[in-house]
């Protein structure tokens, strides 16, 4: 922000980027163009310590927020020297920025002015834009897509924007929805941008004009509750209360002037002109105060069930259905896998013969690849000590004859060992179960037992008995018995 509080104030203003020889590249040339723009501020006086929202076409004769541009240039350091013919209690905006949108680096302003008082004070004013001063903002990232994770989200416009008009849940719903929770009374403006928009045309046969651009807009709809996802047509399509009207670029925005804080929230439903439209885009809300800007998630829209009464089983138990779904997804791909190695084979199935062409091998290569896969146990293409030692343990075990050949009845007198001891084995652990089964009974019984006693003594306490009265006898002898009854 530049405070101009004197006429005819000068300015030289230099503009630098990182040194080439100490940055990527050959050292020589620049990959990065450099500007910057003087911006006419926010007129408010409430929003003047605030970065510009939205920019006025025109210069400053033509009531535009344009004073000046430097043009970009691959150059270390661009130098301006500028005059401001009058005050203004407005301040300006510096913007500095490169040419290709995306880039990032690091950048250096400096501003030097003359001092006509010579009193050692500046004739102008700088500062940054704060982040506490600033507005309160969120952006969030999201996309138009036919397949993925999310699903079909390239709903189209709505039917006031072109939209079809269908029964049942409408096309355009699929959009993703976001939801404005405000806390207070409060400014908003609304902004998409397209993400990852391909600016080099070089790769584009024949005239060279613009961008692909896609045409977008949203609207901004009376929501019906937290995290309440809106469909419905006709007399119940939801109500809408701002509209951006669709528009081909780099993106859309609008501002909605002050909203009330409510209770069924307000909906943002972004989308293009077209249902199956594809691109990636940030959406962000500004506000003057803080806010809370979220994606609808029907998850989160708690409602008591009719059975248990909590208000999260319904997300809990759809949650628990997409793990399930994941894990019997990744389970069929692994059985697609094993099949194509030729490792699965369905009970009671034989294994099937190919009739390919053999490939002609050398015996020895044949031999030590089938016995490097079978070594390889995790498929990494590669054989560690454990390994190796496992193959070999299993190899010894099963080559009876030790003539280092596994013959078809070797193997199959190993795998019978082996189906063997798997049986043994389970008998065991069958019997450990058991056992244990009948342990748990016993002490169960016990317990149950304990209990019954504990309820019985409980039920009927037993009587009391009174300890003999010698009192008589020690009160003739004077004396006090020490006599102690245990019962």
């Amino acid at each position: 922000l530049l405070h101009i509080k004197r006429p005819a104030t000068k300015l030289i203003i230099k503009l630098t980027q990182p040194d080439a020889r100490r940055s990527a590249g050959h050292g020589r040339h620049y990959s990065n163009a450099i500007g910057f723009y003087i911006l006419k501020g926010n007129a408010e006086p409430g929003d003047r310590k605030r970065r510009k929202l939205v920019l006025k076409d025109g210069n400053e004769e033509d009531d535009g927020d344009f004073v000046f541009v430097k043009e970009p240039r691959f150059s270390r350091q661009v130098i301006v020297e500028y005059t401001f013919e009058k005050p203004s209690d407005t301040p300006y905006v510096l913007l500095p920025f490169m040419f290709e949108p995306g880039r990032e680096s690091l950048f250096k302003l400096t501003i030097l002015s003359d001092d006509r008082d010579d009193d050692g004070v500046p004739d102008f004013g700088f500062d940054n834009v704060k982040p506490e001063d600033d507005w309160k903002r969120t952006t969030l990232l999201d996309a138009w897509s036919i397949g993925g994770e999310g699903g079909d989200s390239a709903g189209g416009p709505l039917p006031l924007d072109g939209g079809p008009q269908v029964s049942g849940e409408p096309q355009w719903s699929r959009n993703a929805q976001f939801q404005i929770t405000l806390m207070q009374r409060t400014r908003c403006f609304i902004f998409v941008e397209l993400r990852n928009v391909d600016h080099d045309m070089r790769d584009v046969e024949g005239l060279q004009v613009e961008p692909e651009y896609p045409t977008v807009g949203f609207v901004v709809c009376k929501g019906e509750g937290n995290h309440v996802k809106l469909a419905g047509s006709g007399p119940s399509a939801p109500q809408i209360l701002h509209r951006a009207e669709l528009r081909r670029g780099d993106g859309q925005y609008l501002e909605l002037g002050w909203l009330d804080p409510v209770d069924t929230k307000y909906v943002v439903i972004p989308y293009a002109d077209r249902p199956g439209v594809q691109h990636e885009y940030a959406i962000t809300l500004y506000t003057d105060f803080e806010h809370k800007f979220e994606k609808i998630n029907n998850r989160l829209c708690l409602v008591d069930c009719k059975q248990c009464g909590n208000p999260s089983g319904l997300a809990r138990v759809l949650s628990k259905l997409e793990q399930l779904e994941f894990k019997y997804k990744l389970m069929i791909e692994r059985e697609e896998l094993l099949k194509q190695r030729g490792g699965l084979v369905p009970f009671g199935a034989q294994p099937s013969v190919s009739c390919t062409a053999p490939t002609i091998t050398h015996p020895s290569t044949a031999a030590a690849q089938r016995a490097f896969q079978a070594a390889d146990t995790n498929q990494d293409g590669q054989v560690d000590k454990a390994e190796l030692a496992s193959f070999q343990q299993h190899f010894e075990a099963a080559d009876t004859d030790q003539d280092g050949v596994i013959t078809e009845a070797e193997l199959a007198a190993y795998a019978a060992r082996v189906q063997e001891h798997a049986k043994e084995q389970h008998e065991k652990y069958v019997a450990e179960l058991r056992k244990a089964q009948m342990v748990e009974q016993s002490l169960r019984q016990q317990l149950e037992e304990a209990m019954s006693k504990s309820r019985e003594l409980i039920a009927n306490p037993p009587k009391q008995t009174q300890p003999p009265n010698n009192s008589a006898k020690d009160d003739a002898d004077g004396k006090t018995s020490k006599m102690c009854v245990m019962q």
